[in-house]
């Protein structure tokens, strides 16, 4: 066995901030990603059935979206059209922000159209939301069809906590009852109220509610008031919340959100007391589904700085006479060849005093995580001579339905779910088929929204170990409904269920 010396501890702790730098990056352009474009959620339903590339369905879809956007006649901002005939009928339905003007909300459905074709790219059935639009398109009848469907709806709070919660429930119920009230009032061609609470010494509440103008007054009324009666069980004494879904939707801040009107400010209820003044700075509630999301870059960040401290603390230690194996210091070579895609000059970065240096790709980030989760290194696991490559503990443990056991104890307070669902995105990363893993706007979404199924993770790449058939994992925590029961050949195993986090009604 060859053996070197490490007296350089310099190179060492070059190394650990690269590594650090580069996951500041990842979690950096996440949050960016969420923040600037507004995107929030979406769905893609395999259940509703699929299509392939170039099939009549899939021109019949390209050819609808494109006459959805293309539409200058209709400036209210509700779009709804079908096209094809039979099995081959795609229906679609565009919903604006009602103080959207025409410009903005066409091009809001452009970026919507844009997006959720990549992310539901054979999907027959899909929606998606934006801060101020909503586009949904199926194969089957959507209009005028107000049916509550609990996998559709979203949830969305504001992390700040409202101070003096009855005063400012009191202000919220009455907003949300005037703006339902003027809601259902509207026409065919809008169903859109807005308006703002005020209180002196009090931060102001603004609210605005929407249904898609198909729905009957009736309808509209049914689905506004069940969203406002979620608001207790998703986003009680936050300052902001929102609930979506394909029939309608409301929200409300302690900032504006949308074009103010001489019509959209409300008179303050009478009977309100006067709440001491707040001054706390107001914060968007649509950085992700509530905790979720915060909670699992947490995971990603914050966990990384005492690994590196630890890793610093351990490096100190024998640093003049430590003696480990050459190979524990490096990457095998197939590993780092799929990371650099086979060492494309499209990869390369520059050149260094040890050669060239390669940026890497989703697999590595992929490593990354499931290093960060386990507190393990990619070459083994701590066992000494009985050492398992990092991704081939990961991936029994799934198969056997004991993925949890992979965590480091020092995120014993972290939530299973929120681990379980950062591995599952991990092994998602390290597929062995390219075409099988994620984008990194994908893997974004991942970690920003709890209401993306993630899909199922095969056999990763340079597994080790016995390819036998995997029991159906019915007993993994999950979300309940989105599970598969497919298997591969007699030759392969994979794990049988994915994981989602439902939020009740």
């Amino acid at each position: 066995m060859r053996m070197r010396m490490i007296t350089n501890r310099t190179s060492s702790l070059f190394s650990i901030f690269c590594c650090l730098l580069c996951l500041l990056i990842i979690s950096t352009q996440s949050c960016c990603y969420a923040q600037e474009d507004g995107f929030r959620s979406y769905s893609c339903d395999n259940g509703k059935g699929n299509y392939t590339a170039n099939s009549i369905y899939h021109k019949n879809l390209n050819t609808l979206l494109s006459t959805l956007i293309s539409n200058t006649q209709i400036d209210y901002g509700y779009y709804n059209f079908s096209y094809g005939q039979d099995d081959n009928k795609v229906n679609a339905v565009g919903l604006c922000q009602g103080d959207l003007n025409q410009n903005d909300c066409r091009l809001c459905l452009n970026n919507s159209i844009t997006l959720l074709t990549q992310l539901c790219p054979n999907q027959k059935e899909a929606i998606g939301w934006y801060d101020t639009c909503m586009l949904r398109y199926s194969n089957r009848t959507i209009f005028g069809n107000h049916h509550v469907d609990d996998s559709l709806t979203v949830y969305l709070w504001n992390t700040q906590n409202a101070t003096d919660l009855p005063v400012f429930n009191q202000n919220l119920n009455s907003l949300m009852s005037n703006l339902i009230d003027k809601a259902i009032a509207g026409d065919s061609r809008r169903k859109y109220a807005a308006a703002s609470v005020n209180s002196t010494g009090f931060q102001n509440i603004y609210g605005v509610v929407q249904c898609t103008p198909d729905l009957s007054s009736l309808e509209c009324d049914q689905c506004l008031e069940g969203h406002v009666s979620d608001i207790p069980a998703c986003c009680d004494g936050k300052k902001g919340g929102r609930v979506l879904s394909p029939s309608c939707y409301i929200r409300y801040e302690v900032y504006p959100f949308f074009q103010p009107t001489a019509a959209n400010n409300a008179p303050p209820p009478s009977s309100l007391s006067q709440p001491p003044h707040s001054s706390s700075t107001p914060t968007s509630s649509s950085e992700g589904q509530g905790q979720g999301k915060t909670n699992t870059l947490r995971i990603v960040i914050f966990v990384a700085v005492p690994t590196v401290i630890v890793s610093v603390l351990i490096a100190d230690e024998g640093v003049e006479q430590e003696i480990i194996t050459n190979e524990s210091l490096q990457f095998d070579f197939d590993t780092i060849r799929v990371a650099t895609d086979d060492f494309s000059n499209s990869n390369k970065l520059g050149q260094g005093g040890f050669g060239a240096v390669y940026k890497s790709d989703v697999f590595s980030f992929g490593v990354i995580v499931l290093e960060i989760l386990s507190g393990k290194r990619h070459i083994g696991n701590g066992n000494g001579e009985s050492e398992e490559q990092l991704i081939s503990f990961v991936w029994r443990n799934w198969r056997e339905g004991t993925a949890i056991n992979i965590a480091d104890p020092s995120l014993s307070n972290i939530s299973p779910n929120e681990i379980m669902r950062c591995v599952h995105i991990g092994l998602l990363c390290v597929q062995e088929n390219l075409a099988d893993r994620p984008n990194m706007g994908s893997i974004v979404l991942m970690l920003n929204s709890y209401s993306v199924t993630l899909p199922t993770p095969s056999e990763p790449a340079f597994f080790v170990g016995s390819r036998t058939r995997s029991r159906p994992l019915s007993d993994i925590q999950s979300g309940g409904n989105n599970s598969s029961t497919s298997n591969k050949s007699a030759q392969a195993s994979e794990n049988e269920a994915s994981i989602t986090d439902l939020y009740p009604r």
